[in-house]
């Protein structure tokens, strides 16, 4: 009801013209025939404008129908949320499964399920080891001769290294031997990086070559061919270091330090 009389103000001060008209009617209807004047408001009340109000509310009446219809919308809006986080629990068995298989990666696999790789890496580690290394370290070098190829050889160039309190890493320079031209060509490749990184393991490998002069197994010939064959700086770095150690290692027997000379000249003299 509050909003309706506001509505009625504005319909009857909106429509002054039919009002006056309305009077002028009357006053003509009186001049004219007296006895139709009465009918004359019946037709004014007809006219009321309080009808039209009562169309103005109805109208208003859907719009607050369309906010009430809005608020389902706004209150499914805020149910999104809570469905999203379902996943979030649909996750914890993904976790469940993370421990379930981490459970089973406690202690080391077995050594017949190792690949050379692996084998290798966990020699390496023995060989870093300040603990008994008891007798694992055997059966993992015994494996590692079973399995590895020429494909593992820079792997185990890469394993030497001068800190090697147990000697362990002799085992895997003795195989490295065993690949025969393999071993010098890996052993080129390998010298510069080996140098650096551990000169001692770079010395003995050279050394080694050189005193098989003479020898049944002399191999100082195809290592000179195989250096050759590299392109010009890798012989020109091959030929370098051979004469350095020539002149710097001490300890160094006469005949050593003429060999690695005529090794140097040889693979620069190509």
């Amino acid at each position: 009801m509050a909003k309706t009389k506001p509505k009625a103000t504005k319909v009857g001060t909106a429509k002054p013209g039919p009002r006056a008209a309305g009077r002028a009617t009357a006053k003509q209807a009186t001049a004219t025939a007296p006895a139709k004047a009465a009918p004359a408001p019946k037709s004014k009340a007809t006219r009321t404008p309080a009808a039209k109000p009562a169309k103005k509310v109805s109208k208003a009446a859907p719009r607050a129908a369309a906010v009430t219809r809005a608020k389902p919308t706004a209150s499914g809006l805020a149910a999104k949320p809570a469905a999203a986080a379902k996943p979030a629990a649909a996750a914890k068995p993904a976790a469940g499964v993370d421990r379930k298989v981490s459970s089973r990666r406690k202690g080391p696999a077995p050594i017949d399920t190792l690949g050379p790789a692996d084998l290798l890496a966990r020699i390496v580690l023995f060989a870093r080891s300040d603990e008994d290394l008891g007798d694992e370290v055997p059966r993992l070098i015994e494996r590692l001769q079973q399995t590895a190829d020429a494909s593992l050889i820079p792997a185990m160039f890469g394993a030497l290294d001068d800190d090697d309190p147990h000697g362990v890493l002799w085992s895997v320079f003795y195989l490295l031997e065993a690949f025969d031209d393999d071993y010098l060509v890996g052993l080129i490749a390998a010298l510069p990086e080996l140098t650096q990184r551990a000169p001692r393991w770079a010395e003995t490998a050279v050394l080694r070559i050189v005193n098989t002069r003479g020898e049944p197994e002399d191999c100082t010939a195809s290592f000179v061919a195989l250096a050759r064959r590299s392109r010009a700086p890798a012989r020109k770095r091959t030929a370098t270091m051979l004469a350095r150690m020539g002149k710097s290692l001490a300890g160094l027997h006469a005949t050593q330090r003429k060999l690695l000379a005529e090794l140097s000249r040889a693979v620069i003299d190509a």
